[in-house]
């Protein structure tokens, strides 16, 4: 028996609600950059968070309450290839946002962590993504056009 998508089972509207809020968060995260680079820590942690959902919803796949790109576009493992080293940046993220626990990892605060490339690196897999998702919806085209303009600036 043929396994059906997400997509296919008409769940379109957790990425129109779920997925399009973090993505729009990301985004208002970003325009609080400074032009070092760097974020206030509120802005960060926010940010940091996004961005491991992301790196969970687009490079991790067989977790059964988890959504994953891979049930919206079948091959999409085969599609976008998670660039070397972003697994430990992850997993860095991860111990960071610990808050209450003390093997928190934040001796470093955000000096340790590349928020542009973070940012363009998701920024364009969610492009890649959205363009590669069938039919979508005119909430989910509006986000795409959103996110083609929402490029760094000074980067």
């Amino acid at each position: 028996m043929k396994k059906e998508t997400n997509y296919e089972r008409g769940n379109i509207l957790f990425l129109e609600r779920h997925f399009h809020d973090e993505v729009r968060y990301m985004i208002l995260c970003m325009t609080h950059l400074k032009p070092t680079g760097q974020l206030e820590n509120l802005y960060l942690v926010a940010f940091l968070v996004y961005i491991r959902n992301f790196y969970e919803f687009f490079y991790i796949f067989g977790k059964k309450d988890r959504a994953c790109a891979q049930h919206y576009i079948k091959n999409w493992n085969e599609i976008v290839k998670r660039p070397e080293g972003l697994r430990s940046i992850y997993e860095q993220i991860s111990r960071y946002s610990l808050h209450l626990s003390y093997k928190r990892d934040d001796k470093d605060g955000y000096k340790q962590y590349n928020i542009p490339y973070l940012y363009e690196h998701f920024r364009e897999v969610i492009i890649t993504f959205l363009e590669k998702l069938p039919d979508k919806t005119d909430i989910l085209t509006k986000l795409l056009e959103d996110l083609k303009k929402a490029k760094l600036q000074f980067v």
